[in-house]
């Protein structure tokens, strides 16, 4: 899997991040991975492919939706398109493992 330890990193960050700050305490799931999802596509924190894979992790576990992604990615000056073609490409990458 493509940089498997990397997305454990930046999973492992952002859930502590957003986990443990006392701020988020009363924050309902939905809302928390909200913030996980903001903090991964941040500005060039991380590495993009790691981060992708963490956060369509999420969607595949149905915690957020690919569209709600694409919003949060655009209000980081990320084009919707780069997300769905990361995701095109992760998935392309995985079936072929």
């Amino acid at each position: 899997m493509l940089g498997l330890s990397s997305m454990n990193k930046t999973a492992d960050y952002v859930n502590r991040l957003v986990d443990n700050n006392a701020l988020n305490a009363k924050l309902t799931e939905k809302q928390k991975t909200v913030k996980k999802v903001e903090a991964a596509l941040s500005d060039g924190i991380f590495d993009k492919y790691p981060s992708c894979s963490f956060v369509f992790s999420l969607v595949d576990k149905r915690k957020i939706t690919i569209r709600e992604v694409c919003e949060i990615a655009e209000l980081n000056g990320i084009p919707s398109g780069v997300i769905k073609m990361r995701r095109r490409d992760l998935n392309k990458f995985n079936k072929g493992q």
